[in-house]
């Protein structure tokens, strides 16, 4: 059935005053065949909201719009949905993973400054998350760090990638999360090294298990 629930969602949330390049910035990064391809056989879906000011806010407001666009297109699975955001669009994806954890699978945030509750870290557990700071990005690093590792030890199948020097930054499907792919057979099924696990396929697995 060309309707059944099947393939992903990804919401990707734009930084601060980035509302004109959002489209083309993030959605270009999950549109791309070999992304999709990689994501699921059918294909993903992509959303790219744009913020009512020039910053997000209201969670429980967005989840309802992702819940609507689910509702819409009937060949979304609603238990695959992933948020994706860079610099105040991921302190935003944060914040609407945990305080939505049952909409959310997985949450991908590059240069977050977050700084998340007990409480938020607590329904966090049911989200898999990969977070991304660069240590020369000065402020946001100090603000995030701490979400970004304690989700990375508390959460299931989760991330925390840390580089020296990358400046303030989104995530690249290509980027390497410094973990070994799970079975050599997928490595070489999808052309990289067994050892060499990229932020696409953490995405991919962790809207599948």
């Amino acid at each position: 059935d060309e309707l059944a629930p099947s393939i992903p969602l990804i919401v990707c949330f734009h930084g601060n005053g980035g509302k004109a390049t959002a489209k083309d910035r993030f959605g270009r990064l999950f549109t791309d065949p070999g992304v999709q391809r990689r994501l699921d056989p059918r294909g993903a879906a992509v959303l790219v909201p744009q913020s009512r000011v020039e910053y997000f806010s209201d969670p429980a407001g967005y989840a309802r719009l992702v819940e609507n666009v689910i509702l819409r297109h009937p060949a979304i699975d609603p238990r695959r949905v992933a948020a994706y955001g860079f610099s105040q669009g991921a302190a935003f994806a944060h914040e609407i993973a945990m305080a939505e954890p049952a909409l959310f699978r997985a949450a991908a945030t590059g240069s977050s400054y977050y700084r998340a509750s007990l409480a938020e870290l607590a329904r966090g557990t049911r989200v898999r998350f990969y977070c991304a700071l660069a240590k020369n990005d000065k402020g946001i690093y100090e603000q995030g760090v701490g979400t970004a590792r304690a989700l990375a030890f508390i959460c299931p199948d989760s991330r925390y990638v840390e580089y020296e020097k990358r400046g303030h930054f989104f995530i690249e499907p290509e980027d390497k999360t410094g973990r070994a792919l799970r079975g050599a057979e997928r490595g070489a099924e999808h052309g990289v090294p067994h050892n060499a696990e990229r932020f696409v396929d953490w995405l991919a697995d962790a809207l599948t298990r």
